[in-house]
């Protein structure tokens, strides 16, 4: 049930994953973690972003990050990061097409 887990199924601590996994992956594109404003949540933020991009529908995002409200959703896409997620997800997926 566990997104990141060790080998026995247990969960990791958060602070030992922020600091282990996430921070360091920060540092390698250039962005310095700040206290209690760079974590895993920043990634549903991000991913809400790009899929509302992508994908023009804001109801798939809603699905997506499984929100019951859609005012919870609205605050989970950033209007002034949209411009460049288009090309972020070029980057990632290795297309440019949206997600229909």
């Amino acid at each position: 049930d566990f997104v990141f887990c060790r080998p026995d199924a247990r969960p990791f601590v958060p602070q030992w994953l922020l600091e282990k996994v996430c921070y360091p992956a920060l540092r390698k594109i250039d962005v310095e973690p700040g206290t209690r404003t760079h974590g895993f949540h920043l990634l549903r933020h991000t991913a809400g972003t790009i899929l509302a991009e992508v994908s023009q529908d804001r109801q798939k995002v809603k699905d997506f990050l499984r929100h019951t409200q859609m005012s919870t959703t609205e605050g989970y896409v950033h209007e002034e990061a949209i411009e460049g997620s288009e090309a972020l997800a070029k980057e990632i997926f290795g297309r440019g097409e949206r997600v229909n």
